[in-house]
Parts: structure tokens; sequence; C-alpha cells
């Protein structure tokens, strides 16, 4: 019923069904999504450089709290924004990525990657004008559902050919 209301009047959604969990479990789910978990993310290298010859642009990811790093599903893991501008086609990360304790804070940390050039096109797309700082936003799921967001800031001297 929901689903076809929201339907009838072009509200963009996704519909789930969960099975075996109470109201207060899904609540906190609920608000997840609307109040996304703070999750940090540091960029080791915030020079954003498409000429360097390194094709990728690594981002370490750490959840609040109590939360390991283990909790994030990296099949979830896009970028959203650029400079605030939400992209057409969120930009997937590569597959390959790395748990450990980064920063030695004795939490453990996501260590993944972004291709280089679809991020620089991205950029174009979102109207980047080099040289300047750029703030790059990312999103995901973790493994029981909650939602996080996380923002860093890169500085792009240019964005090549």
């Amino acid at each position: 019923v929901l689903d076809s209301a929201m339907n009838d009047v072009d509200v963009p959604h996704v519909l789930r069904w969960y099975s075996g969990q109470t109201f207060a479990e899904r609540a906190r789910i609920y608000i997840s999504f609307l109040h996304p978990l703070n999750t940090t993310a540091d960029a080791p290298n915030r020079v954003f450089n498409p000429n360097r010859w390194w094709p990728m642009q690594e981002f370490v990811l750490e959840l609040p709290g109590d939360l390991e790093a283990e909790l994030f599903d990296v099949d979830t893991i896009v970028i959203t924004a650029i400079d605030g501008v939400e992209l057409d086609e969120p930009l997937p990360p590569l597959a390959a990525h790395d748990i450990s304790d980064v920063n030695g804070n004795g939490r453990t940390d996501l260590t993944i990657w972004f291709a280089r050039w679809p991020l620089r096109d991205a950029m174009r797309d979102a109207g980047v004008d080099p040289p300047g700082e750029v703030e790059i936003t990312l999103r995901g799921e973790t493994t029981d559902a909650l939602f996080w967001q996380a923002t860093e800031t890169l500085f792009v001297p240019n964005l090549g050919k």
C-alpha cells in the first residue's frame, strides 16, 4: 500500500521488507538514513592531481564510537557528491580494500581506493574550477544496515587533460 501510494505521487523511494525485527530495531536504521552516522574520512594524499603516476585516490574511513571497520558494507560505498553537488551516478570504489589501524588509535580503519580518472570526470561534471579545495562526500551502509556519511577536502591544482 505504501509503495503504490509513493509511486502515485512520484516520490523516489526504495521499499525493503524485513522480517523478525521490531519497530525499535528498524527505527535506528530509518533515523540513520535521515541522519547518517558521522564517519571520519582521511585522504593520506590530500592533493588530487590527475597527472600523478599513481592512478588511484585513497580514502581511510573510521566509523564513530566503538564501531569497527569490519562493519563497513564495502559493496555500498560510493562517492555521492562533490562540493555539495549530487552526482548523477554515484562513483563506486575499486574492489580492493584493506582493514587495519592506519592512524594508530587502536581501532580498525577501512582503506579504500577510487580510480582517479572517473573521479576527475565527476569533478568536471560538478563544475570544479581549479585550483582550489574540493569537498568529497562518501556514503554507504554498515553490515547491520545503518547508513553513514563522511566528507574529506582535497586540494585540486588542475584537472589535467
